[in-house]
């Protein structure tokens, strides 16, 4: 009998069945070829994530074919002969595992970027010069016009191209977002003022699609619960919106937020499944067709609660199911226990959009590689494997290699697995990080071809006596100590050993290091009532943490933590800590 009932229950989506309550959320295509299609690896990574049971798998970004649409290279221009091609090789790839493909369509509107658009100008709701110097044109009614053909046209062509579904985005600050808007859309014509003036462009664009493809593929349209701006759009107008296209549109998936404000992608600050309180006000209202929720969902039993509280009724995974793909079979098979959930760290983010557009996760090593993980050959010989270390590394490598086929023996020095992840079973909110380590734990220990041997350090002696083919040296790395002056000092601990070593902090604390350990333990110490100071000697704190972890932590720390920058530590006394600019 299966755990979830209502998760793993099928859903009609106007013409299509869902075989289960959850979607993968559009996520930026990383990998495009010199033609900018999608690449194998791209396909690879689509199907691997419909091998894994989702009900639904979306294809990311792609751009409906005008000459202003685009905001950066990875995206597929729809419309273009060449894009079809791999569009219908997608399709085939999502049906071979009885998943339904779906395609995220939009318009980047005032967001479009001039480099990628042939040097045109963007257009949106309002004329005005945007943040980087370039004109935006405000829209008039041909511009709709073309807008709205190029939407009904793109629709087309992915139903054409083997499409069940085509998720029309209007949240996240993309044109029909930013008519929906109050903040972006200050028109005094019919297109702006009220929420039926400022709904008028985006049902133009839904009612033309309509009007092209009738009923024969389903419509799922993406808004954004509450847009986090003074003077932007919340959830009372997006209520309306969405009885407005309760008709029109077969599913209705509540999102929250911009990429430049909170709750698109949440925090490890932020509760999971926070967005619900938007779903579930849509879902008040609109009662012929599904709302959909997003937001950090990963847990089955969070899912199901929601299911029957009628908060939603089925969830979009982004992140979620990146980091682990198996994610429904393992909830629909009773191995939820197994599921490696997201640890909200934002590094897939940051290898996306801030470094070289590759797809990376912590959690999940085959993440960016599945086209290679398919052509591995099986291991010829089997080999005998000793793993030097049990922290996170270790474990994965000794999780790999089994998996393989191979005999491993994994040896820590401790008494326990975890190494640097224990730090986080103390700081509430790392929990995920203490949740991955548990998890990792017990995938492990599911291993048939892994011995586990604990506080047995790894010598020369030792692996005279075990002959491996292989060792795989997982010893971690200890923290650097600077040559500071009175480290020595009773009062000194290290940021990783102040839980574990029965240590009692005092009420007035001050960290030398403003790194992301020493912020992430500054914030939860203040969190506990004490006085922290951060010392650091660059010129921002946390610099090393990623870019979307920072942008949500620091307000934290400015409100809670005292942060001096530019300032060097000299000597720790008993009576404090000297430090020199």
């Amino acid at each position: 009998m299966c755990e979830f009932p209502r998760l793993f229950s099928p859903l009609k989506v106007g013409p299509v069945i869902m075989k289960n309550r959850i979607e993968t959320g559009p996520m930026s295509i990383v990998e495009m070829d010199a033609k900018e299609c999608l690449t194998d690896q791209a396909i690879a990574f689509y199907e691997g994530l419909a091998a894994g049971g989702a009900a639904v798998v979306t294809v990311g970004e792609s751009i409906v074919r005008t000459q202003h649409g685009k905001t950066h290279t990875q995206q597929l221009m729809l419309g273009r002969d060449e894009v079809r091609y791999c569009l219908e090789k997608v399709a085939d790839a999502i049906h071979a595992h009885g998943a339904l493909a779906s395609i995220e369509i939009n318009h980047g509107g005032c967001m479009a970027d001039p480099r990628y658009n042939n040097g045109n100008k963007a257009i949106g709701p309002v004329s005005f010069v945007d943040e980087w110097g370039d004109e935006v044109i405000g829209m008039d009614e041909e511009m709709m016009d073309d807008v709205a053909n190029a939407f009904a046209e793109a629709v087309e062509t992915v139903r054409d191209c083997g499409f069940d579904m085509a998720m029309i985005h209007c949240g996240h600050g993309w044109l029909l977002h930013q008519f929906l808007s109050p903040y972006y859309n200050t028109r005094t014509d019919e297109y702006g003022g009220s929420i039926e003036g400022r709904a008028k462009f985006p049902l133009m664009v839904i009612d033309r699609i309509r009007q092209r493809v009738g009923r024969s593929i389903a419509l799922d349209m993406r808004i954004s619960g509450c847009e986090f701006i003074e003077g932007g759009l919340e959830i009372d107008d997006v209520v309306r919106f969405c009885k407005m296209v309760e008709d029109k549109v077969d599913m209705i998936n509540v999102s929250a937020g911009a990429p430049w404000t909170k709750r698109m992608a949440i925090s490890i600050f932020e509760e999971r499944g926070i967005n619900s309180e938007f779903s579930a006000a849509v879902k008040k209202v609109v009662t012929k067709i599904p709302v959909t929720a997003v937001g950090g969902y990963a847990d089955p039993a969070l899912m199901e609660r929601h299911l029957e509280e009628g908060r939603a009724d089925a969830f979009v995974l982004g992140r979620s199911i990146l980091a682990d793909p198996m994610l429904p079979h393992k909830a629909r098979t009773g191995s939820a226990d197994k599921i490696r959930r997201c640890l909200r760290c934002y590094v897939c983010n940051e290898a996306q959009y801030f470094k070289n557009r590759t797809l990376y996760c912590s959690i999940n090593p085959t993440a960016g590689r599945e086209y290679e993980a398919k052509m591995f050959p099986p291991p010829a010989p089997r080999r005998k494997v000793l793993v030097a270390g049990g922290g996170p590394a270790g474990m994965q490598a000794a999780i790999t290699a089994a998996r393989r086929g191979h005999e491993v023996v994994l040896y820590e020095k401790t008494g326990e697995l975890g190494g640097a992840l224990k730090f986080a079973r103390h700081i509430p909110f790392k929990e995920d990080v203490q949740i991955f380590a548990e998890t990792l734990e017990r995938e492990l220990r599911a291993e048939k071809n892994v011995t586990v041997h604990l506080n047995t350090p790894v010598t020369r002696e030792l692996i005279e006596k075990e002959k491996p083919d292989l060792v795989i040296a997982a010893i971690g790395a200890d923290p650097f100590v600077p040559p500071i002056k009175g480290l020595d000092n009773e009062i000194v601990v290290n940021a990783t050993e102040m839980f574990d070593q029965g240590i009692k902090i005092g009420k007035k604390v001050v960290i030398i290091g403003g790194g992301l350990v020493g912020c992430e333990s500054g914030l939860h110490l203040a969190d506990e009532g004490r006085d922290v100071t951060i010392i650091e000697m660059r010129d921002e704190v946390a610099i090393d943490a990623t870019h979307d972890h920072r942008r949500f932590m620091m307000p934290l720390l400015e409100e809670k933590v005292r942060c001096v920058c530019s300032m060097t530590v000299s000597e720790v006394t008993d009576e404090g800590v000297k430090a020199m600019a």
